[in-house]
């Protein structure tokens, strides 16, 4: 788990970068009230999984490979899972999938794993915050970003093909571009047609 210092200083950098009320009154906008629980994959600090809880007073199931399933998360209604198959597999009926900043982190398997998840768990909302690579100078400073500050190598995320991919499955789907600073915030939120 993360240090409540780390944690800290990620919340005051997460403001600096990414248009957190924005994002959360278009969720709102679109989702006003939620009566089941949530999947938060790529959970990191909890940012989101407690405002979830917060704002929807459900149940939000955080994955992310800092934890270990079963692990306390501090909050009654937060519960941790290390890999999201195996959060799926114990809890396949989800009203929400919450993907804040994640895809461009994940291998091509996992985001095939998540693909195909999608049409099987049936979540009635889909919400996917990346950046979009086709703002070629954001997504190269994000990409340089996450390579200095986690060393990783990230990948690019087209939200065209996630549009195209959710409404495949059957979903309604917003697309909003969100810029802030230099970096090419999108954000999609979709509802499965009844």
């Amino acid at each position: 788990m993360f240090s409540d210092a780390f944690a800290a200083l990620r919340r005051i950098g997460r403001k600096l970068v990414l248009p957190t009320e924005t994002i959360k009154e278009l969720v709102i906008r679109a989702i006003p009230e939620l009566s089941g629980s949530v999947v938060d994959v790529g959970a990191g600090t909890l940012y989101w999984s407690e405002w979830i809880v917060s704002q929807y007073a459900g149940r939000c199931l955080a994955v992310d490979t800092y934890y270990k399933t079963g692990q306390s998360s501090g909050h009654e209604d937060i519960i941790l899972y290390d890999d999201y198959m195996s959060c799926i597999e114990a809890n396949p009926k989800q009203d929400m999938l919450w993907m804040c900043d994640v895809i461009h982190h994940l291998e091509d398997s996992m985001c095939r794993k998540v693909h195909d998840s999608i049409e099987k768990a049936e979540y009635k909302y889909v919400v996917i915050k990346d950046i979009d690579c086709r703002k070629k100078m954001g997504n190269m400073m994000n990409k340089l970003h996450d390579f200095l500050i986690n060393h990783e190598v990230i990948h690019d995320v087209d939200p065209r093909q996630i549009k195209v991919l959710l409404e495949t499955k059957g979903y309604d789907v917003r697309h909003y571009d969100i810029p802030k600073l230099w970096y090419p915030h999108f954000l999609i939120i979709a509802e499965r047609k009844r």
